[in-house]
């Protein structure tokens, strides 16, 4: 039983060792660890049931590792019992307010004592302590506050270090080859499909093999008709759509049609939705079309085709490996890191590398390739590995950092990255960047009337509105960014806004400082937006590369503050925000 795993955080050896033998003769399973970085870092890969917990530690307070369990929803209802010297009245009742279970003094305790807090805690979900040889105060009544500055962070090359593959290579070679076959495709796209590999055949048969599925028809006109393919008067007929699409991209729509149809029952890990899914992959496919038409450098449907596909290598590997992939999320998901990171490592091969075996298995374009394979890689690396294809590649993954910022749909990562590299190697225009912003949100609810036909209810519920309801109250942030148009952390603060469209005070500070070069320029805005703006001193979220890469040391003295390191999943952006909820602001500090 989970129960029976108990986290054993102390660095004395003399103490520890014993202590874990004990642990395995009373039936325990103990894991050690000496400081409070080793100790998240294991609490995330394997939760454990109970935490054991020294408080002086050598790298931070033991304070720190249950403020961070507190932050986390994965591992926040983790009872923890105090072993520890400290014994003074503030120690116990910060150690109450982070749901201590229990309280004992190493200079007076017995292992009965302790096999008694253990027991007990092995079925509350964080209780109140006591303390064996003092007599403290009740625990005071109230939401704790939230500590002034950010618990520590597990180091995430070190986390990914950990993590140990979970099959060998022939057999995801083996998974891929199996999941490389188009299965359940309805007759008509099969038809049309052998139809238009033949340069001779006539539109006319092609559109009444069309008109024989309604589905597929009504699929072909909405795309048609889309700002991809749109070109003067909106279409109303089949023989239209087919004429202004042309039989290449008709051949292409209706293979982006048939690869949506073959995976229509595949199951996904929690967390994830076959609707979610396909919605951020059209989205992609909307904000590529609309970068690729503006550079020109290659056509706004091959752009679309692009993110359509360039996440369906994750849904093959859901399939066909169900039980391990589930386990891959819910390591990403506790982790906090990347999902393809975690995919790569674990698996050998991250979702991207399969969706190009796929490709070639399916017979499509070779130019589709290395885009897709790119499309989590930075700018510099695009700029190395893919010289010839390098504005192809930069547009999917840019238009992949949008969608997400953006929360349209959820494909399973939930990781937002910065943007800045990509629209200036791609030149994107501001009037561009805007239009996507104000059009696309649109543009994919109308599409996802017709390719998502027939999907349950989760179509019409967007990620944005799942995601508020797990902030705690009221969320109206002041963003601060060197870039706010186009920025991802601008763009996500306006999708979980409370009230979009209403007058409300602002009660947190969220700061994009995206490199060290930018610190003078970013303290200065924050300077400028309390004392003309604000008035006041908000409790402040901080998101940087390095926790070296801060605001100036006077903005966050006497503040309560956190930092998250970029990239980040939203659903940690979420936990440290429910963190600062509540905190107060306090007046500003005013020079001389």
């Amino acid at each position: 039983m989970k129960q029976r795993q108990v986290l054993l955080v102390e660095p004395d050896l003399s103490l520890a060792e014993p202590l874990a033998f004990w642990l395995r003769s009373q039936g325990y399973r103990p894991e050690m660890a000496a400081t409070v970085k080793d100790a998240m870092l294991r609490a995330v890969h394997h939760p454990p049931g109970i935490v054991l917990l020294d408080l002086d530690l050598p790298d931070a307070d033991g304070l720190g590792l249950l403020e961070a369990m507190r932050a986390s929803e994965q591992l926040a209802h983790i009872p923890a019992v105090i072993l520890t010297r400290r014994a003074d009245k503030q120690t116990v009742l910060r150690a109450a307010e982070l749901g201590a279970c229990g309280y004992l003094l190493k200079q007076a305790f017995s292992l009965s004592q302790l096999d008694a807090k253990l027991q007990a805690a092995r079925w509350v979900r964080v209780g109140t302590p006591t303390v064996v040889g003092s007599d403290p105060e009740p625990r005071a009544s109230g939401k704790p506050s939230p500590a002034l500055e950010s618990p520590p962070e597990a180091d995430p090359a070190e986390t990914l270090r950990a993590l140990k593959p979970v099959l060998a290579r022939p057999d995801l070679v083996e998974a891929v080859e199996r999941g490389g076959e188009l299965r359940a495709m309805s007759p008509t796209v099969t038809q049309i499909l052998k139809l238009t590999s033949n340069p001779r055949v006539s539109a006319d048969s092609v559109v009444k093999t069309i008109k024989l599925d309604h589905a597929v028809a009504l699929k072909i006109m909405k795309l048609a008709n889309s700002s991809v393919f749109a070109r003067g008067e909106p279409v109303s007929s089949v023989q239209r759509a087919v004429t202004r699409l042309g039989m290449e991209q008709v051949r292409q729509v209706v293979m982006n049609i048939g690869v949506m149809e073959s995976f229509a029952n595949a199951a996904l890990p929690e967390g994830m939705t076959l609707p979610g899914f396909w919605q951020h992959a059209m989205a992609v496919g909307l904000i590529a079309a609309e970068i690729a038409a503006e550079n020109k450098a290659f056509d706004a449907e091959t752009a679309f085709t692009l993110g359509l596909l360039h996440d369906v290598g994750r849904l093959v590997l859901a399939e066909q490996l169900p039980e391990k992939y589930a386990e891959v999320a819910g390591v990403a998901q506790r982790s906090g890191l990347s999902l393809h990171e975690v995919e790569k490592r674990m698996l050998l091969d991250d979702h991207a590398e399969v969706m190009e075996r796929l490709l070639r298995t399916w017979g499509m374009p070779r130019d589709l390739a290395e885009p897709i394979v790119l499309h989590h890689a930075s700018m510099g690396t695009i700029r190395r590995q893919s010289p010839s294809r390098m504005v192809e590649s930069a547009t999917l993954a840019l238009a992949d950092r949008l969608a997400s910022a953006m929360l349209l749909g959820h494909s399973g990562s939930g990781s937002v990255y910065s943007t800045r590299s990509f629209i200036e190697a791609l030149t994107v225009p501001d009037r561009v960047l805007t239009r996507i912003i104000e059009q696309v949100p649109s543009e994919l609810s109308e599409l996802k009337l017709a390719m998502l036909a027939g999907e349950d209810a989760d179509v019409w519920r967007t990620r944005a509105d799942s995601l508020r309801e797990r902030l705690n109250g009221r969320f109206d942030p002041v963003v601060i960014s060197p870039d706010p148009l186009g920025d991802p952390v601008q763009l996500l603060c306006n999708e979980l806004r409370s009230g979009i469209g209403e007058a409300s005070e602002a009660n947190l500070l969220v700061v994009h400082l995206p490199d060290a070069g930018q610190r003078a320029a970013v303290s200065n805005l924050i300077r400028t937006a309390e004392a003309e703006d604000i008035g006041r001193r908000l409790p402040m979220l901080v998101l940087s590369p390095a926790e070296t890469i801060m605001p100036d040391q006077s903005l966050l003295e006497g503040r309560v503050h956190r930092r998250l390191r970029m990239p980040f999943r939203v659903d940690r952006f979420i936990e440290h925000c429910n963190a600062l909820h509540g905190a107060e602001a306090t007046p500003l500090r005013r020079a001389g």
